[in-house]
């Protein structure tokens, strides 16, 4: 009987979720959505909810120019444990963030939580958030011959949506890192599908994933070429202030890290120098030592101290003779009582001393 062929699990391949995890990621997803339907919020609130909760839990809640630009740092685990209490246990709610956080920090893969704060950010009509998002992509400086070639493609045609999801998407990744990873890059490819619709997440994801390496790999090229066109177009309408501050933003985090780099590689230097110079000095010394024992008992000991020695003894050996011969026993005997007087008498005198200290 021949073994059934197990179905490729498509999902894991495209996120590096496997099959378990996923069993996590979707009873909590389906957990918002079902208590959100209880609650009567419409499909584009729980979408928004879904996603804000995915980029909090996926370590975006930190990031400060998300912080400002969105309501990210709301949607905490304690917000999601409140929500979905009697749902969910909070144990898969951390384990859900430890996926994504393995996720996050997965190099090879898309990257959820940035695809997820990205959307969010995008579709919030709150009008702090809209407002800062359509102010900060408004161009500012302007050269006539660009507008002229920008408004003959069509690029003052992108809405305010567009402009932020490449500002905060694929530009934002540009200006500020001056590179695109490849989980960031599937992200910013991946936010236009996520973020154009109402569809629940959990059904989202699923056909959007659930599909062979190279169907995802297709949509995203497509979505690319799209997304240069309109970088194009947004680059010729203008400078925005958005791309003002996401340039500083890089240069700043380049001169820091050059600094950082700096700084550890002149402690590094400094290290070897101080401890190459203290390797070298003990190592003179111990060659001054061994040098110095060695001369003393090679020369100084048998030519000079030893003669010296000997001389004495020699010379006084008469004296100390006639003293012991001719010295009266009771001296010899008084003398060495009052030595030893003497010897208990400082004890005692230094142990009492000791005990007043």
């Amino acid at each position: 009987m021949l073994l059934k062929k197990r179905k490729t699990d498509w999902f894991a391949k495209n996120t590096g979720i496997g099959r378990n995890d996923q069993e996590v990621l979707f009873k909590v997803l389906k957990a918002i959505e079902s208590e959100g339907k209880h609650r009567g919020w419409s499909y584009e609130k729980i979408k928004n909810t879904e996603l804000y909760y995915m980029a909090n839990l996926g370590g975006y809640a930190n990031d400060k120019p998300q912080g400002y630009t969105s309501k990210v740092r709301k949607y905490n685990k304690n917000s999601l444990n409140n929500l979905i209490k009697g749902k969910v246990g909070k144990s898969d709610v951390d384990l859900l963030e430890k996926i994504l956080w393995n996720n996050h920090n997965n190099r090879r893969l898309v990257d959820l939580g940035h695809m997820s704060v990205t959307a969010a950010s995008a579709r919030e009509n709150e009008s702090l958030y809209s407002g800062v998002h359509g102010l900060t992509t408004m161009s500012i400086i302007n050269i006539p011959i660009f507008q002229w070639i920008a408004n003959l493609l069509g690029a003052n045609k992108l809405s305010v949506t567009d402009k932020w999801l490449l500002m905060n998407g694929y530009v934002g990744d540009l200006l500020k890192d001056w590179k695109i990873s490849k989980p960031d890059m599937a992200s910013d490819m991946d936010v236009f599908i996520f973020a154009k619709n109402n569809q629940l997440l959990s059904k989202q994801l699923h056909q959007v994933y659930n599909q062979s390496t190279s169907k995802v790999s297709n949509e995203r090229k497509n979505v690319h070429s799209k997304v240069v066109k309109a970088t194009i177009s947004l680059a010729l309408t203008g400078v925005s202030v958005a791309a003002i501050g996401l340039i500083i933003w890089g240069i700043k985090d380049k001169i820091i890290k050059s600094a950082i780099k700096a700084y550890n590689s002149t402690k590094k230097a400094a290290g070897k120098i101080y401890n190459g110079t203290i390797h070298t000095v003990r190592r003179v010394y111990n060659e001054v030592r061994r040098n110095a024992s060695v001369g003393y008992h090679r020369f100084i000991y048998p030519k000079i101290v030893k003669p010296v020695v000997s001389y004495v003894r020699r010379k006084s050996r008469p004296v100390v003779s006639f003293v012991k011969r001719y010295t009266p026993k009771w001296v010899v005997k008084t003398s060495h009582r009052v030595i030893n007087w003497g010897k208990r008498t400082w004890k005692s005198i230094n142990r009492i001393w000791r005990r007043k200290k």
